[in-house]
Parts: C-alpha cells; structure tokens; sequence
C-alpha cells in the first residue's frame, strides 16, 4: 500500500512552551548552581549590595547598574538589608530564567510583579541607581534639579525610542526588539558617559533641556500651543 512506502515523519523539535520557557538541560541548571554556590556560600548570612552585584555580573549577566534597583526590591522589609541565596534561587527560578534570554532577564528585573508591561515610573529606580553611581554623573550631586530633569529627559527618550505604540506601556515585546540591553552595558564600559549616545548621553540632554527651557517661554516646565509656536 501507499502508507507502507510513505517515509516516517520528522520529529519536530516542541518550539512552544505553555509554561513560558523551555526545560532547561541538567548542563545548564548545574553551572548555574555551581556559580550561584560559589557566591552565596561564603556569606551565609546573605549578601549585601557589594557582593549582589558580582551576582548580577557573573550568574545572571546583566549590567551590574541593575544590581542597584534590584537588591533594593529583594531587601525590601528586611531590617538587615541582605540577599539570602534560598530567596534568589527561589525568585530567579520562578520566572524560569536560567535558561532565559538576556531580554527576557531584563525585563523580569524592571518589572514589577503582577504587571505585564512596564510605564516610565518602573525606570525611576534604575535611573537614581545611574545618577548615584556613574562616575560620569558625579558633578550633579549637588544638584537635585538637574538630576530630577536628567532622570525624567532619559526616560522619555527610552519611551519614545522603544515604545512605538505611544501608549506609556512598555512591552516586552518591544523590550525584546530594542538596544536597551546594549546600552546599559556600554553605560557600565564608559566612565565618560557622553560616550553613550544611546539615551544617557548628558550633552545630548543639555541640549534639549536648553532647548526646551528656550520654548518654555513662562517656564512652567509645559509647553502650550503659542510655545511650539517659536519652533515653526
């Protein structure tokens, strides 16, 4: 018969996973163990801010810019302000993210939990930790107005650089098919944060802060239709 001369099917390999990521090889969960171990066991108490970001660098491989807003959300309630290695484990497997891509790693970290996509106050976190801690910012400390206008130019420029849709609500879609990733590493390489075109760049907000408060013309900070007017 026709069936009897028919080749067996090719097994296809499961390209989709309900439970949102693919099991992950004995290979791979035990190098994540060993390199978790490696870092939590001679701190059994747990680790602080210092130690956590050797963890964000070596066993999730992020920027450790990230370590930052992250250990403040996994301390949150503690009174002793440290990373116990059972809490981690626990959060990072969750979100089945030792097998993850690196996105998919950054979005867990910015998102908060129970939301599905993230708005501009889920980056204020990140953008503090950025003002506090690059090298290249240091001259701002004294200046909380500029850091509050620095904060809020960046985020604006990541919005309307990712979020195409124009909604507020960042998805990970978006997320996923964006430089972000690329440019908070190159943020951790450069001490001179003008080399970092991409968002962060300070001579890149000077210039539309000095353009903006030249529109503002009452400076309220808001621009109506007689301001925009100027820029015809």
């Amino acid at each position: 018969s026709s069936s009897a001369l028919r080749p067996p099917l090719a097994r296809i390999p499961q390209f989709y996973f309900p439970g949102g990521g693919a099991p992950v090889s004995e290979d791979v969960r035990g190098l994540f163990t060993a390199r978790v171990n490696a870092l939590f066991d001679p701190h059994p108490q747990g680790l602080n801010l210092e130690q956590f970001s050797s963890v964000v660098q070596e066993v999730c491989q992020l920027p450790t810019i990230l370590a930052h807003p992250w250990f403040e959300r996994l301390v949150a309630g503690s009174s002793e302000r440290l990373v116990g290695k059972a809490a981690f484990v626990e959060w990072w497997s969750s979100r089945q993210l030792v097998a993850a891509p690196a996105t998919r790693r950054l979005w867990e970290v910015l998102r908060p939990d129970g939301k599905h996509h993230l708005t501009y106050a889920d980056f204020r976190p990140l953008l503090q930790a950025v003002l506090q801690y690059h090298p290249g910012l240091e001259f701002l400390a004294d200046t909380p107005e500029f850091q509050a206008r620095y904060a809020e130019t960046v985020i604006y420029r990541i919005f309307y650089t990712i979020n195409r849709s124009g909604s507020g609500r960042m998805s990970y879609r978006e997320l996923r098919r964006s430089d972000l990733l690329d440019a908070l590493f190159a943020l951790e390489r450069e001490e001179d944060i003008n080399r970092v075109p991409r968002y962060f760049s300070y001579e890149h907000f000077y210039v539309v802060y000095c353009k903006f408060w030249e529109l503002d013309s009452d400076h309220d900070f808001s621009l109506d239709r007689n301001d925009l007017a100027h820029y015809a």
